[in-house]
């Protein structure tokens, strides 16, 4: 991506406002930084020539040896300003210049034996020179940053070494990572490909799981300002992962055994990669799942921060699916055809009462509507009505009218005393969910109680449903309201 494109997405991620907080230990660079990044970044892409001229104006100072520059957090320039990254699309850009952590090394921070005093832009009096690092780190990244830039060192920029700066540097990183904004972190050297500031980038990057950036602040050029953008775009959040199966995964239901197995890995593997950086991460945690055979990252939608993955379930899968679903084991293509037309038949017969089906377990009543060719219409009559006369056409058809009825059944077992019984209900009472699979004499109590139910289905004699059956047609063809029944 080029420089407008990086910042284009940036803008996507933080509604259009680029700013930059630039924090870490003191004498690392942070001025300097900030005065090439507008240089390269801001400063050649402002099309507005009085927004340049100012911009170059504000630039800060930066100096050399072990002395302080910084002396209080300034906005850079004091106002943002406008760069456009697209037709009819701008970003505004600023960057934040914040005092530096001190640490005894440093020179400038001190005023006779004490700590300095220093003016902010959050006080009206002056404060400490360490409260105001530590403050005006916090304000600048919660309250006016959209992206945190530690800069620190491997120790060869001005004669302090490493270790003097690792106290400081943790402190700074530590209070960043608790804040929670993306950030990233710069290790200003002399000679960044050099072996010292490449291990200090590895170990800062694996001890705060954060890009870690080798690089000469001083001699930064439009490759090192892009790399800059690219790998802060890449700490904002992973915000959604849509994943894309076959279709024949996608139409499976939602509870499915198997989307289901994928649904969880997802969840599983966003707990490890959160960050947009991490997203091969997120892939390679999927690609643990027992049913992949493959996870490819497709996009990753850097200004949304969506990314898009694709899983490809393994071999003999949508064979297994299919044998699960239809309930049987399909040897050829032969089954499937057979499977298929019971299908057919099934749903045909299936698509008058399954309404009926459905209304009786709602308001325990349903009633099939009949289709053309279910009528049977009998031979045209005459008919007279005094002295008119008329044709009788009369239709018969046959009509399913289901009832539920809530069949009751009990299970009395007889344990001994009523201390035996009691400790019996309660323990039953504890665990309703699996009360159904529980053993009792041999046998699980849901299957006895479903045997009694069923008993009691089959003891409504023969003539009583033939009685029922013709009560309902008479009620039905003759329009008759009232009912009256005795149950003896």
């Amino acid at each position: 991506m080029n420089i407008k494109e990086l910042l284009k997405n940036i803008g996507g991620r933080t509604n259009g406002d680029i700013y930059l907080g630039v924090v870490g230990p003191v004498r690392t660079g942070k001025s300097t930084f900030i005065k090439r990044f507008m240089e390269l970044v801001v400063i050649n892409n402002i099309q507005d020539e009085y927004q340049k001229a100012r911009a170059t104006d504000e630039l800060p100072q930066s100096g050399q040896g072990k002395t302080i520059m910084t002396t209080e957090p300034k906005f850079v320039p004091n106002n943002a300003v406008s760069v456009e990254v697209g037709e009819n699309l701008s970003v505004q850009v600023r960057l934040v210049d914040c005092v530096g952590y001190v640490f005894k090394d440093a020179k400038g921070y001190m005023d006779e034996d004490k700590i300095r005093m220093v003016k902010t832009p959050w006080f009206e009096d002056a404060i400490p020179f360490d409260e105001a690092a530590k403050i005006g780190t916090q304000k600048v990244i919660t309250d006016h940053c959209s992206i945190g830039i530690v800069v620190t060192t491997d120790g060869t920029i001005v004669d302090i070494p490493r270790n003097s700066y690792v106290e400081a540097e943790d402190e700074v990183i530590t209070q960043l990572q608790t804040i929670g904004k993306p950030f990233i972190v710069i290790v200003n050297s002399k000679d960044p490909n050099g072996v010292l500031a490449q291990q200090t980038a590895k170990e800062l990057s694996e001890k705060y799981q954060v890009s870690a950036i080798p690089m000469s602040i001083e001699q930064m050029n439009q490759e090192d300002a892009n790399q800059v953008l690219k790998d802060a775009l890449y700490e904002f959040p992973v915000l959604d992962v849509d994943v894309v199966f076959p279709s024949w995964v996608a139409a499976l239901e939602e509870n499915y055994w198997l989307k289901q197995s994928y649904r969880q890995s997802i969840q599983d593997a966003l707990q490890e990669a959160k960050k947009v950086r991490d997203v091969e991460k997120l892939a390679e945690a999927l690609r643990q799942n027992e049913y992949a055979k493959s996870v490819e990252i497709t996009n990753i939608d850097t200004a949304t921060g969506v990314v898009t993955l694709r899983i490809e379930p393994k071999d003999g899968l949508y064979e297994a699916v299919i044998n699960d679903i239809v309930g049987t084991d399909l040897q050829d293509k032969a089954d499937l055809i057979k499977i298929l037309q019971e299908y057919k038949q099934y749903k045909e017969q299936m698509a008058d009462l399954l309404p009926a089906i459905l209304m009786a377990k709602e308001t325990g009543y349903g009633s099939s509507v009949p289709s053309l060719n279910d009528i049977s219409i009998s031979k045209p009559e005459l008919i007279k009505n005094g002295n008119r006369y008329g044709v009788r056409i009369k239709a018969s058809a046959p009509t399913l009218h289901i009832f539920r009825v809530d069949v009751e059944n009990t299970f009395e077992p007889i344990l001994g005393s009523k201390e035996q019984s009691e400790a019996m209900m309660e323990y039953l009472t504890q665990n309703e969910e699996t009360l159904v699979n529980m053993s009792m004499f041999g046998r699980n109590i849901g299957d006895l109680l479903k045997d009694g139910i069923n008993a009691k289905l089959m003891t409504l004699p023969e003539n009583n449903r033939v009685k029922l059956q013709n009560i309902l047609k008479s009620m039905t063809n003759r329009g008759k309201n009232n009912l009256i029944a005795i149950v003896f």
